[in-house]
């Protein structure tokens, strides 16, 4: 990098990683690495803590930390942008400043383009930060010795191309491209993070399931399916959100992912069905700790016991009443029974405008 110019991008790494220094420095002093050009060398140095243009860019505990703690954690930020930062030394010897200058736009996403696209180093910038300001792009970083992203990339891959439009997956092979996986400090494989904006958002780490990897998605994009289904109201995780069902199940077709198809065949009512798909999904990989088929565990035990409470929730369900059925439930919340029965189903039911709605006044009561 010539001196004088400036990265586009960066990431502020611990002051254990700086380089050393003969000048004296400040205790919070960083060292910025550029994440596209010059990549991997340090191209400058600024003191005096945690700039405020810089945002902290993963909430993931124990593998991301807060600029502002302390310990081991390490601290991975992306600056906001901004123009040039108020303070600067009157000799010229040292500047506080924006390093990084927001990307523009590429042309408009054509008609059939992929939804799939391998990334590297020279193309990362173009591919993933700057494609985000029109689209959002997931970056799926993997390695081909590695079994979980063997798992997982055909999944991501099958939403892409379901999803056309929605979002744009990037594919980052670690092995050739090594200096992209160290600057974002990924410690293991399968590493997905989602840019928007020209900036992450958000990440995960393993192999999700399908339906984990939906919501995950749902958090932050609109899907829409590249085909006549997008002119349906509301997707299948939307309706179920809202307590329609009877709505959800009309939705229910041989792409639907079993621990989807199992949310809707418990909140309906089924639980014959349900006991069925949950004992196949048990024996699948990675099906351990799934908050959803634990919580669905839970129910269809609570059904079985054949008490008058398990059979007047089941009824409801079968009778699609699930909407009338939770306030209720709410109004018994401070029976430990009730509450626990009332989680599980908003467990199922997922993100949406009812279910966040009950989240919200459960919180209040039980912290009142």
């Amino acid at each position: 990098m010539s001196p004088g110019s400036r990265p586009r991008y960066g990431i502020l790494l611990p002051k254990r990683n700086a380089r050393p220094s003969t000048k004296r420095t400040s205790a919070k002093r960083r060292s910025i690495f550029p994440i596209c050009s010059s990549m991997g060398k340090i191209v400058s140095r600024w003191s005096g803590g945690v700039h405020p243009i810089f945002a902290v860019l993963f909430r993931l505990p124990s593998v991301y930390s807060s600029p502002h703690g302390k310990g081991d954690g390490f601290e991975m930020v992306i600056p906001l942008f901004g123009k040039k930062d108020r303070g600067e030394k009157k000799n010229g010897s040292e500047k506080s400043e924006v390093l990084f200058e927001k990307p523009r736009a590429t042309a408009p996403r054509e008609k059939g383009a992929a939804s799939v696209i391998d990334v590297g180093v020279r193309d990362f910038e173009t591919a993933v930060l700057r494609r985000s300001l029109e689209i959002p792009v997931l970056l799926d970083l993997w390695a081909p010795w590695c079994e979980p992203c063997r798992r997982l990339s055909p999944l991501l891959e099958r939403l892409a191309n379901q999803y056309a439009g929605s979002f744009l997956l990037a594919k980052v092979d670690i092995e050739k491209h090594a200096e992209i996986a160290m600057l974002l400090r990924v410690q293991s494989v399968p590493t997905v993070i989602l840019f928007k904006d020209g900036r992450p958002v958000d990440a995960f780490m393993g192999a999700l399931s399908e339906g984990e990897i939906r919501r995950f998605l749902e958090r932050h994009i609109v899907l829409k399916k590249a085909s006549a289904e997008e002119e349906q109201p509301g997707g299948l995780l939307e309706q179920i959100g809202r307590g329609e069902i009877a709505r959800a199940r009309d939705l229910v077709n041989e792409t639907t992912s079993p621990p989807d198809r199992l949310r809707v065949l418990i909140l309906s009512g089924d639980t014959n069905k349900s006991r069925t798909l949950l004992q196949e999904l048990k024996g699948k990989e990675g099906a351990e700790g799934d908050p959803v088929l634990e919580s669905a565990e839970r129910l269809l035990g609570f059904f079985e016991e054949e008490s008058p409470e398990s059979l007047r929730i089941r009824e409801s369900l079968r009778k699609n009443r699930l909407r009338e059925l939770l306030p209720e439930l709410l109004e018994k919340a401070d029976d430990d029974s009730v509450r626990r029965r009332l989680l599980d189903l908003l467990v199922l039911m997922g993100r949406g405008e009812l279910a966040d709605e009950i989240r919200t006044r459960l919180a209040r009561r039980v912290f009142s």
